[in-house]
């Protein structure tokens, strides 16, 4: 993984949530909800040769996390729907482990995130 992507970029987040922290939790919330099933689908996909599903729902968890500023995982997805686009979609079942530590690593990320904005100022982003 390329060390030189964010695993959490904040100023995406802010720029879509109007820098509203209480929208932001939820938009992750809904983020989470999507991650698991499109990395359940790409599982299956993998399980079932089903490069079309494959392709679908690596696209999918791209952009979603592109939104949220998970650029860590979207470069991930990017390459895996790529490999799937290029007929290699098996070589994406390496790519699995790496999407699961990324998606655990900026969960993280955005939790400290919210802590420190919550205990930095009495009203974040005034």
């Amino acid at each position: 993984m390329d060390d030189d992507i964010q695993k959490f970029n904040s100023a995406q987040l802010q720029e879509i949530s109007g820098e509203d922290l209480e929208f932001e939790k939820e938009l992750i919330d809904l983020y989470k909800g999507e991650f698991e099933a499109a990395l359940e689908r790409i599982k299956t996909a993998l399980e079932e040769g089903n490069e079309k599903e494959f392709i679908l729902y690596s696209h999918d968890l791209k952009g979603s996390s592109a939104n949220v500023g998970a650029d860590a995982i979207s470069a991930i997805c990017k390459t895996m729907e790529k490999l799937g686009k290029d007929g290699k979609m098996m070589e994406g079942d390496k790519y699995v482990p790496y999407l699961e530590a990324e998606y655990e690593a900026f969960v993280e990320v955005f939790d400290q995130y919210c802590l420190c904005l919550l205990y930095t100022s009495p009203s974040p982003r005034d």
